[in-house]
């Protein structure tokens, strides 16, 4: 019994790990690997786990935001500690897969604030058995909160199909997302259409290893003024520049577009003057009702 005593925080944490574990069904992600979690915020959680995954220690990658690039902590929307913990329980336990990794990462967090409830209230107590029930009910209460995440299969994500094409006809380079989105600020920011338009734009990335992305424009950034520079109808004439630039294709958001056409979005406060807002090069490539590709390699 005195042996166990000894063991008996080790045992909080355990039992705050399990908790987690299930309320979240990691067990689903362990024993299904074809589904994942995408929508709203959780897309851009995840997104900017991956750029650690991928080995950017500074949060700074090339293919993202291409062609200037892209700096995770320039916006301060997530700090560093999450970010270094999944990169962590990648390498160290070789997991690829990033929604594993993320559910992983939220665990850790949970143990993290499980300790330090613990460390708080320690001292108050002469008998530990509160201090353990305190630390333990601080550590499941986020999970509780989060029972909301769904997962679903990979190819049922409305963008599947569009990348699973991109994946197909070309390799490794530049692919221009438009209408152009932009960050932190997404145009719904109100999540007025659920999660539809709500960080979606990172979501290609999530689900292919392949080519580079232009991503969300940022206001105020430096590069803010090339994105605004995007003609608001693209032609072919826009389009050959594009290629000329290194880009292979265009991949278009209808249902993005159309929303923004409906409520009059603009820029410099003209009304309907928004980047890649029209695209005016025939047929597409690919179409799956809201997404359209245009190959520019062919």
């Amino acid at each position: 019994m005195t042996k166990l005593k000894k063991f008996n925080f080790a045992l909080v944490l355990l039992a705050v790990a399990i908790y987690g574990g299930y309320s979240l069904r990691l067990h689903e992600l362990l024993l299904n690997r074809v589904l994942v979690l995408v929508g709203g915020d959780l897309s851009w959680n995840i997104f900017a786990i991956k750029i650690g995954m991928q080995g950017n220690l500074d949060g700074i990658s090339e293919i993202l935001g291409w062609p200037y690039g892209y700096g995770l902590f320039a916006e301060p929307l997530l700090g560093t500690g999450p970010f270094y913990t999944a990169m962590l329980i990648s390498k160290i336990l070789f997991i690829q897969n990033i929604f594993i990794v993320y559910i992983l990462t939220v665990i850790s967090g949970m143990l993290t604030n499980t300790i330090a409830a613990y460390w708080m209230v320690s001292k108050e107590f002469v008998d530990k058995k509160y201090s353990y029930l305190f630390a333990f009910l601080i550590g499941i209460t986020p999970f509780v909160l989060m029972r909301h995440i769904q997962y679903t299969e990979k190819s049922k994500v409305v963008e599947y199909s569009a990348v699973n094409f991109l994946e197909e006809n070309t390799k490794n380079c530049g692919v221009l997302q438009v209408p152009v989105d932009t960050f932190p600020l997404i145009q719904d920011f109100t999540f007025s259409n659920g999660d539809k338009f709500g960080y979606n734009q990172t979501i290609p990335y999530l689900l292919s290893n392949n080519n580079k992305w232009s991503l969300y424009g940022i206001p105020g950034n430096k590069f803010w003024q090339n994105y605004k520079e995007i003609p608001t109808e693209i032609t072919i004439e826009a389009a050959n520049s594009y290629s000329n630039q290194g880009f292979c294709a265009i991949l278009f958001d209808k249902d993005f577009s159309q929303w923004q056409i409906d409520r009059q979005a603009g820029l410099d406060f003209t009304v309907g003057n928004w980047p890649g807002l029209r695209m005016n090069l025939g047929s597409p490539d690919f179409d799956n009702g809201r997404y359209q590709i245009y190959l520019l390699n062919k």
